[in-house]
């Protein structure tokens, strides 16, 4: 925030949990715009949007780059029978390159088997592509993941033995049954949850150093999804207009801002 020239340093930040110390607040109506004129047309809706947006980037998520570079796909395992015989299933490496800098990303993706494009949902995972699913041809992820010493899980290294261990949350045979393909990807893949000043994940392709109004990690999620639209909009087996986004908590919150800045 600017106060004439003078940069304001942010406050220390305190969480708070108790919803009764929560000050009293009045939430802007969106059909009205910033100078508190009504929005009455849907052009005035279009003007409106943006700043909603404006709104969104500088004050909650950040801004995120334009993409400009280059995005190469490599199938690195297929299994055209998976889930006994009913879908088939692909590990795809996503490398993203920008001038002189490029990063890996591991998409799972599980499609029915089909003679036409099919609807397909996409979200990203909290443990690794791994734990979607008890199959074992999918790899154990190799990227940073949290500490979980119940798990067995230490030295941020993924195991195992935490294969298929989120099965429930994602019902990939129930997918499959009804005709829809899912595509997911360990979010750490994108940005690894742990601060280093934005120095990895896809924020390492871009040599810009944070700012006030940089993108944070959940911006970077959002991000990351796009970039997997990108993809899945080159394959022929998924009708790449229905496709919805979803998430939970954190990465609910990087699904909105996918479906928000990216139509």
């Amino acid at each position: 925030m600017l106060c004439g020239l003078f940069a304001l340093p942010a406050q220390k930040f305190t969480p708070n949990y108790d919803e009764s110390k929560v000050p009293s607040y009045k939430l802007p109506d969106p059909l009205v715009f910033n100078d508190g004129t009504r929005v009455i047309s849907s052009a005035d809706w279009q003007r409106r949007r943006k700043e909603i947006l404006r709104l969104f980037e500088n004050e909650i998520y950040g801004i995120s780059p334009e993409w400009k570079g280059k995005l190469v796909s490599k199938d690195i395992s297929v299994d055209m029978n998976a889930l006994g015989g009913k879908a088939i299933r692909k590990e795809i490496k996503i490398t993203l390159t920008n001038q002189n800098h490029s990063h890996d990303m591991i998409l799972l993706l599980y499609l029915p088997k089909s003679d036409h494009p099919v609807p397909l949902f996409l979200g990203l995972n909290f443990g690794g592509n791994h734990t979607v699913t008890d199959e074992p041809g999918v790899a154990v992820t190799s990227t940073w993941v949290r500490n979980d010493v119940k798990a067995g899980i230490t030295s941020n290294k993924a195991i195992a033995s935490s294969r298929g261990t989120d099965y429930e949350s994602w019902q990939v045979k129930e997918l499959i049954s009804r005709g829809y393909g899912l595509a997911t990807m360990y979010y750490g893949d994108i940005d690894p949850d742990f601060d280093d000043n934005f120095m990895n994940g896809v924020h390492s392709l871009f040599d810009d150093r944070p700012k006030p109004d940089s993108w944070g990690t959940v911006a970077a999620w959002a991000w990351g999804l796009s970039r997997i639209m990108d993809y899945l909009e080159t394959n022929n087996a998924i009708d790449s207009r229905k496709v919805i986004v979803m998430g939970h908590s954190r990465l609910g919150k990087a699904a909105l801002w996918a479906g928000a800045t990216d139509e």
